[in-house]
């Protein structure tokens, strides 16, 4: 079973307090030990101070050994000579001091104790004289000692766990002080929903760490309300963008039914038909490749391939194109340049690209279509036409699913509006991008840049003896 609480201003509460309790006991410990041991040294120095004076004394004569008494010098003392006591003063005799104290080592302060509540420090030494050799031993009361360390414990041993639950008391106050933003953040959250998610946690100090943690929970849900925000429009996009075709399949249909139509009536109905199939597949298909979140399918198929062929093949394609429409295609592609790379997606965003192109270029125009080398950085695919360029305010948003520049949503011209997604998609799945310089009236160009590209190694030329 844990014992251990489960709220965290308990638990802060309780480690303040146990810290608390040990520094005390510890502190306690100490300053009672070194407080009882300087009283009882200073007794033992009166001790020896008193013996000193009495040795004097009794080195000068027996008499004024007997007068220390009256003068008030030494309460406390006797004097024997040759085992027998020779004089004893008032107050030892008074407080049941033996007549002859055994001491252990010469010149060892000694305790006595003639009661519970009596405790002498015993000093004893010897004179030694023409009289004879006499034995002194002093003692000095340790009752106002004794009382003095009692009270001393008897503070400590209250003071301590009243001090504790003081702690106790006030770091759970302190806590719920300091963890009331957490509470704060907590029921701000609770009321954050899918309906709810423009709302944000509540931050009292951005400098601390709740505020820098709310600060974080607030980027995240930032974060997630665009992504929802995309969601929702990428839902609400595709949904138009399909509903379209499935309506001109059914006003087709519906009026094949209606009308009697010969042979070549329903061919060129049937041909309608296969016309808008055939632009609901390609948009079934870009919103399918972009719907894959998981790229590790398309990274297990990562290979080495000769990024000037890939190039020169999507020209080819789209050449036949071009010059249906009067345009022009130039292409500078050197060989040498390898990509390990996923194939049919770099394929699918060069076609996008140089596609892309076409339909923004006037009749008569030209499309130019590189490979640039940039040594460490490695190379890039440049797709540059002839036409309006782009305006700034469209110019962050074109990578942007389902977004034409052309406001009338012109299919014919426009797409389906996910041909430059799924190229940024194909580019950051390769650890590049795409960049974009146009100018309005001047043209464009995307460069679709990919860092991990290498020039091939030049062959050696092995020169023969002539």
């Amino acid at each position: 079973m844990n014992l251990w609480p489960r709220s965290v201003r308990t638990r802060l509460a309780l480690s303040l307090a146990g810290v608390l309790a040990i520094l005390l006991s510890l502190f306690s410990a100490s300053l009672y030990v070194l407080t009882r041991k300087d009283l009882l040294e200073e007794v033992d120095a009166r001790c020896r101070r008193d013996l000193n004076v009495i040795q004097h004394e009794v080195d000068e004569s027996d008499d004024e050994a007997r007068e220390i008494e009256d003068h008030g010098l030494v309460p406390l003392y006797s004097i024997c000579k040759d085992g027998e006591q020779l004089h004893a003063s008032t107050g030892w005799i008074g407080n049941g001091l033996p007549a002859r104290f055994e001491r252990r080592d010469e010149d060892e302060e000694s305790r006595w104790e003639s009661g519970p509540d009596k405790s002498f420090a015993i000093a004893q030494g010897s004179v030694d004289t023409s009289r004879g050799t006499f034995t002194i031993t002093v003692a000095e009361d340790e009752g106002t000692v004794r009382a003095s360390l009692a009270r001393l414990r008897t503070v400590l041993l209250f003071a301590l766990p009243a001090t504790i639950a003081a702690a106790f008391v006030g770091g759970s106050l302190l806590a719920r002080r300091l963890l009331a933003p957490v509470g704060s953040m907590a029921r701000a959250a609770d009321q954050i929903t899918e309906e709810r998610l423009s709302e944000r946690l509540p931050v009292e100090d951005s400098a601390d760490e709740f505020g820098q943690l709310a600060n974080a929970f607030n980027r995240a849900f930032a974060r997630i309300e665009g992504a929802f925000a995309k969601t929702r429009r990428f839902t609400s996009d595709a949904s138009h963008e399909l509903r379209t075709p499935l309506t001109a399949l059914r006003i087709v249909g519906e009026g094949a039914l209606r009308a009697r139509l010969g042979a070549e009536g329903c061919r060129d109905a049937i041909a309608s038909m296969l016309e808008e199939c055939d632009r609901l597949t390609r948009l079934v298909d870009g919103l399918l490749l972009l719907s894959r979140e998981d790229a590790d399918a398309y990274r297990a198929r990562f290979a080495r391939f000769d990024l000037a062929d890939l190039a020169q093949e999507v020209v080819g394609v789209l050449r036949v194109l071009a010059e249906e429409r009067g345009q022009r295609i130039e292409a500078d592609l050197p060989p040498g340049i390898l990509v390990h790379g996923e194939r049919t997606s770099l394929r699918q965003a060069v076609f996008n690209l140089v596609d892309n192109a076409i339909k923004y270029t006037p009749r008569g125009g030209t499309i130019r279509v590189g490979i640039r080398w940039s040594g460490d950085h490695g190379a890039s695919i440049e797709v540059s036409d002839s036409g309006p360029g782009i305006a700034p305010e469209h110019r962050e948003r074109i990578f942007e699913r389902f977004y034409r520049v052309d406001e009338d949503r012109n299919r014919a011209t426009g797409g389906s509006g996910l041909g430059l997604s799924i190229a940024r998609w194909a580019a950051e799945l390769h650890g590049g991008r795409i960049d974009l310089a146009t100018e309005e009236g001047k043209g464009s160009t995307f460069a679709l840049r990919i860092p991990q590209a290498r020039r091939a190694p030049e062959p050696a030329v092995i020169s023969r003896p002539a």
